[in-house]
């Protein structure tokens, strides 16, 4: 054993074996884990209308949570440790809470829509109520985080650590 600076760390030999850093995941979007292989012949815009944001404004905090933990499990499967997460408008909290019990590296924070045509009602929302709410998710995130393993990335640009 070495003198590692890490407490409760230790030595694992990997002699003979081939070592690979975690893969890092720059843009997905966890919310939207559970509408796989709904509509992908459209054109982006015609996808997202019909399909993709009526499913996501119709997720509950359960939903949100089944589909990131979902994504997160494959994610992890696959070797990556470190993700970017787009959120979403409502419940990005489950999608925070998801990343903290599995152990992940997540930056994420709250989608936010107040215009946009074709946008469905259950996404949208007013700037105030949207920035309020990504406020309190920053400041919830920050208070709760560990070892800088979470940071909050609000959606109106700026980038808080959660520490």
């Amino acid at each position: 054993s070495s003198d590692l600076p890490v407490p409760g760390a230790s030595d694992v030999d990997v002699a003979g074996l081939t070592v690979v850093p975690g893969l890092v995941q720059a843009h997905l979007h966890l919310c939207q884990t559970l509408f796989r292989g709904l509509g992908e012949a459209r054109p982006l815009l015609r996808w997202l209308r019909e399909r993709i944001w009526p499913l996501e404004g119709a997720h509950d905090r359960e939903s949100m949570r089944a589909s990131a933990d979902l994504g997160i499990h494959e994610l992890l499967r696959g070797g990556t440790t470190a993700v970017l997460d787009m959120g979403s408008v409502h419940h990005a909290d489950a999608l925070f809470e998801s990343a903290r019990e599995a152990g992940i590296r997540y930056v994420g924070g709250k989608a936010m829509m107040d215009a946009g045509e074709g946008v469905p009602e259950t996404l949208l929302e007013t700037t105030a109520d949207s920035i309020q709410e990504s406020d309190r998710l920053r400041d919830e995130e920050r208070r709760r985080a560990r070892a800088g393993r979470r940071t909050y990335l609000a959606g109106n640009g700026r980038r808080d650590s959660a520490r």
